[in-house]
C-alpha cells in the first residue's frame, strides 16, 4: 500500500514537469487523487478490521470482508490509471513531446500495479 502511495504522489509532484495532450493534466490529477484516497480508504478500513480482531469477531465471514474491502478500494483507481496510460500512449504516437508523461505514468503505473497485486495475492492466501 505504501509503494501505490508513494508512486501516486511521485506521479503527483512530477505533473509540472511533463507535457499533456489537453485534458489529460486533469485526468492525470484525478486519478492521482483517486489513488490517494484509495490509500486513505485502505487504511481506514483496516483499522475498521483491527477493531473487529481485538473484539473477537463473530465470523470468519466478517474478517474476509474486511479484508477484500481494501483491495476493493485499492483496485478502485486502476481502470482510471489504464486509461490515462492508453491516452498517453496515442498521444505519444502523434507527438513525441508526450512521451515523457506517458513514460512517468506508465513506470509508475506498472510499480502501482506490482503493489497491488501483492496484496491480491496476501488477501487470497488469507482466504
Amino acid at each position: 500500500m505504501a509503494a501505490m502511495a508513494d508512486n501516486a504522489s511521485y506521479m503527483q509532484r512530477e505533473l509540472s514537469g511533463v507535457e499533456m495532450p489537453g485534458g489529460c493534466l486533469e485526468r492525470a490529477q484525478e486519478t492521482c487523487d483517486r489513488l490517494l484516497a484509495g490509500r486513505d480508504a485502505a487504511m481506514a478500513a483496516i483499522l475498521r478490521l483491527q477493531v473487529l480482531l481485538r473484539g473477537l469477531p463473530d465470523s470468519e465471514a466478517e474478517v474476509v470482508a474486511g479484508i477484500q474491502r481494501i483491495t476493493t478500494v485499492l483496485g478502485e483507481p486502476l481502470g482510471a490509471l489504464n486509461g490515462l496510460v492508453q491516452q498517453l500512449r496515442s498521444a505519444s504516437q502523434e507527438d513525441q513531446r508526450y512521451g515523457l508523461a506517458l513514460i512517468l505514468f506508465a513506470e509508475s503505473g506498472t510499480n502501482i500495479l506490482t503493489a497491488f497485486n501483492s496484496t491480491v495475492d496476501a488477501e487470497r492466501a488469507v482466504r
